[in-house]
């Protein structure tokens, strides 16, 4: 598809036949197997079989062992499972920090706005996180839900993923946007201007002992 990207759909059935027949990582055994009971047999394999015709008695012993083979195969899948579900457990706990809020607390929530070219707005020089909100309702461990600080409109439900703690700034705005207009609304933070202080231009190469062919 690299130099024609129209004809995609025709190669579906190879893509699905790679997915059915790959091991899956977690269940250990191919989808093929776990739905079907058998493996499917791919055009390398069909070559190397000998084409024999089966016999029905045979036929039917197979069809007849399927549901204790799939009830086998089902409770193998499940252990593997719970072992992978431990072992994905171990290792996110390794990095991850117990993040926990309050109702009437103050956060910051990430920003997911689009980029809208009618007010000129871009997502990637959006602000990363926006706010600050208020933690109205703890709804579970990792889920809260949150409202504007300033006018207490509901913002719906967020993971504890897309918040962090607000510390308010000297001087700093806090950078909370309209979702809809995308605006920075009026608010009454106090600003403190800094100090304009008069900086002394500094060569860096006298500094480090280099002197221009003229001095020389």
């Amino acid at each position: 598809m690299d130099e024609n990207h129209r004809h995609w759909d025709t190669h579906l059935q190879k893509f699905a036949l790679a997915l059915r027949t790959s091991i899956n990582e977690t269940t250990q055994v191919t989808p093929s197997l776990l739905n079907l009971g058998r493996e499917l047999p791919v055009p390398f394999d069909r070559n190397l079989q000998d084409e024999v015709e089966a016999d029905s008695d045979d036929l039917l012993e197979e069809l007849q062992e399927l549901p204790r083979k799939l009830q086998e195969i089902v409770h193998w899948v499940r252990n593997n499972i719970i072992k992978a579900q431990k072992i994905n457990k171990s290792n996110y706990d390794k990095t991850h920090r117990h993040v926990e809020y309050e109702v009437g607390e103050l956060v910051l929530f990430k920003n997911h706005g689009q980029s809208d070219k009618a007010l000129a707005v871009m997502q990637k020089f959006n602000n990363r996180y926006i706010g600050p909100a208020k933690i109205s309702k703890k709804i579970s461990e990792v889920t809260y839900e949150i409202q504007n600080a300033q006018n207490n409109k509901p913002l719906g439900k967020r993971h504890v993923s897309d918040l962090k703690p607000y510390h308010q700034r000297l001087g700093a705005q806090p950078n909370t946007v309209d979702v809809k207009s995308g605006k920075k609304p009026h608010t009454d933070f106090p600003t403190v201007r800094r100090s304009q202080r008069n900086t002394k231009r500094v060569n860096y190469r006298t500094l480090a002992g280099y002197r221009s062919p003229k001095s020389q």
